[in-house]
């Protein structure tokens, strides 16, 4: 079956599914984009041989379409609450970890330091109440804290053009006001994208 937090393969490596989504009728399987090269590749899934179709560098998130007769378990998403405990769950294993911050495009986490995310844990899914929040994207292992990006990007997908482009603009923003003001500015711009 494919699901979140299963195992998909690239290159003969083992990647983590961050999520199943439907979308415009297909279904896709959400990974971390900075493991492809580019849409086109091809990955192994269930025993099928499946193709990147959209890479989103930006949100460090791709989309892997997938054939309508595959088994798969959709994806349940829910909102973080901040410094409250989750979860970074894969086939390999959970790590429990805590909510520091949630923004409109990222989350910051704290990891126990003898127990951080691998390299190999890119696109993880990260659970609170069993549903997911975000996928890890990049481990700071000075100070045991990841960064993941929130599952309210997904939202986005699939919406018209020039939302599309106001919503991409709009997250660059956020995110170079977080990396400069500090972390929290993001929960207002959130508010902001719900009157959209």
């Amino acid at each position: 079956m494919i699901k979140s937090g299963g195992c998909f393969y690239y290159k003969e490596k083992s990647c983590i599914i961050g999520a199943v989504i439907s979308l415009n009728g297909l279904h896709y399987m959400v990974a971390a984009s900075h493991i492809f090269k580019r849409a086109g590749d091809r990955v192994e899934v269930d025993g099928m041989r499946v193709t990147v179709t959209h890479v989103f560098k930006d949100f460090d998130l791709a989309l892997v379409e997938l054939p309508t007769c595959c088994n798969i378990e959709l994806t349940d998403f829910g909102s973080a609450a901040v410094l409250e405990d989750a979860f970074l769950v894969n086939d390999n294993h959970d790590i429990k970890c805590k909510v520091l911050s949630a923004g409109a495009s990222l989350l910051y986490l704290s990891f126990p330091c003898s127990d951080m995310p691998q390299p190999g844990d890119s696109g993880s899914p990260i659970l609170q109440a069993g549903k997911v929040i975000g996928f890890i994207s990049a481990a700071l292992l000075t100070n045991c804290m990841a960064v993941a990006v929130s599952a309210n990007i997904l939202c986005w997908f699939g919406k018209k053009e020039k939302y599309d482009y106001f919503v991409y603009i709009l997250f660059k923003m956020v995110s170079a006001l977080v990396f400069h003001l500090g972390i929290g500015i993001g929960r207002v711009l959130d508010e902001a994208i719900e009157l959209i």
